[in-house]
């Protein structure tokens, strides 16, 4: 009930910012009938956000929502009556949101948006252009940005989907992550599976996408661990392999860290080279990983693994788990003879520092 009552309030609330933007359109801008249906809208808008800190409109696949939910259709109905619904899919707009610290001159450009043509949007540019030059993202944004989410992390979600979308191409389905994590079983499902192992390009998208989703799981943990589930996947794919017997665990490995290093920024590579890798595909999966990722991106990595070791061994007492588990990691990844020619750059790069310097003196 008491959401009704919000989206009854959001409704009315509408209905002035719908009665201001009409006034926009059919008398100057100085008159008094703007002044007044414009202040009598802020002034609502206002108080209405003291009581619910949010006003949020929305309008996706013909259904319409206030405070996140969607409408009956009586309010469905009745929102269809105002103008500022119909003006938000004309000019191509889905959302509509306003939270606290707006002034009068804010509103006002906000009130100007439903009472703009679409040949203005059109000639600023498209509707994203034409917001974001009003400095109104925040009031249109593209997709719904929830209490305490921030555009950066709405961005990086974005991001997340689209790679995420990109190395499963047509081949990985959720379930199919689900069974290489352990989290679902049945004959049917491993056979379909199975199935995808018989060429190395659909195995190395299961592999990546799978390794991709992992990383993003521990990502949100806000901390790095060795997380068993992980090494238990790669001897899974093996039997997998083997049970296609199509193609080599080798070409697998080199196929999928081909798709995946790219996608790797440098707090996901750390992630990833403190894992455990259990032979026989493990090995050849890291090999390959760290030698499809930059060299710029591998050194940053390294500097900041190398980091995280030092401080472990210089005070073991009291070093965190986290530091214990970088500090693994790293003296791993130093065995490799990636490694070692990451490191002999590094040294060498120094040695020309110096060099300068005591060239300059």
């Amino acid at each position: 009930m008491a959401n009704g009552d919000r989206q009854q309030e959001s409704l009315e609330i509408l209905k002035l910012i719908n009665a201001a933007s009409t006034s926009l359109r059919l008398y100057p801008v100085d008159s008094s009938q703007v002044r007044n249906s414009t202040e009598d809208a802020y002034q609502s808008v206002k108080s209405f956000l003291r009581k619910y800190g949010r006003l949020h409109f929305s309008y996706q696949d013909r259904i319409g929502k206030l405070a996140g939910v969607s409408v009956d259709k009586t309010i469905q109905e009745r929102l269809k009556l105002l103008t500022i619904h119909d003006q938000l899919q004309k000019i191509g707009l889905t959302e509509f949101i306003l939270s606290r610290g707006f002034d009068r001159k804010t509103f006002r450009k906000i009130v100007s948006v439903f009472s703009v043509t679409p040949e203005q949007v059109k000639k600023a540019g498209g509707s994203r252009r034409f917001i974001a030059q009003l400095g109104l993202n925040d009031v249109f944004p593209e997709k719904e940005i929830a209490p305490g989410q921030t555009k950066e992390k709405l961005d990086k979600k974005q991001k997340t989907g689209q790679i995420l979308k990109a190395l499963a191409g047509t081949v990985v389905r959720p379930e199919d992550l689900h069974y290489l994590f352990g989290k679902k079983e049945g004959k049917a499902l491993r056979l379909t599976i199975t199935a995808k192992f018989k060429t190395a390009e659909s195995a190395a998208r299961l592999i990546a996408t799978a390794t991709y989703s992992f990383l993003q799981i521990l990502q949100k943990n806000n901390t790095i661990t060795v997380a068993p589930v992980f090494g238990k996947m790669l001897e899974r794919l093996v039997s997998l392999i083997e049970e296609a017997g199509s193609v080599e665990q080798e070409e697998c490995a080199r196929k999928a860290a081909v798709l995946l290093a790219p996608s790797l920024d440098d707090s996901l590579a750390v992630i990833l080279l403190c894992q455990q890798f259990p032979y026989p595909f493990g090995p050849l999966f890291y090999e390959s990983v760290i030698e499809n990722m930059g060299s710029d991106s591998l050194n940053r990595v390294c500097t900041q693994m190398k980091i995280q070791h030092e401080k472990m061994e210089s005070s073991p007492s009291t070093a965190t788990l986290q530091q214990k588990v970088i500090a693994n990691g790293y003296g791993f990844f130093m065995s490799t003879p990636r490694a070692r020619q990451i490191l002999s750059a590094i040294m060498a790069r120094e040695f020309l520092v110096k060099t300068e310097e005591i060239g300059t003196v």
